[in-house]
């Protein structure tokens, strides 16, 4: 989120995606990068994270978040 704030999402993304290789169940680091990714434009690349985030995140934790996901996932 810092390289996000300060301008830099080229590094932004780079640490996300290894947060996620990483961790694979940080979750908030998926869902931050395939919102990023799909507000940069970049909707191919987010599309599999946007997936893989409403298939594998805890709903009891996420709801709101997967149901953001599915809706974008549907567009």
């Amino acid at each position: 989120m810092i390289a996000m704030r300060r301008g830099r999402p080229a590094d932004a993304f780079v640490h996300w995606t290894r947060a996620v290789e990483i961790a694979p169940n940080d979750f908030d680091s998926l869902y931050n990068l395939a919102m990023e990714l799909d507000a940069a434009g970049r909707r191919d690349e987010a599309r599999p994270y946007l997936e893989r985030f409403a298939r594998e995140a805890p709903p009891s934790q996420y709801a709101a978040d997967i149901a953001k996901a599915n809706q974008m996932l549907r567009r």
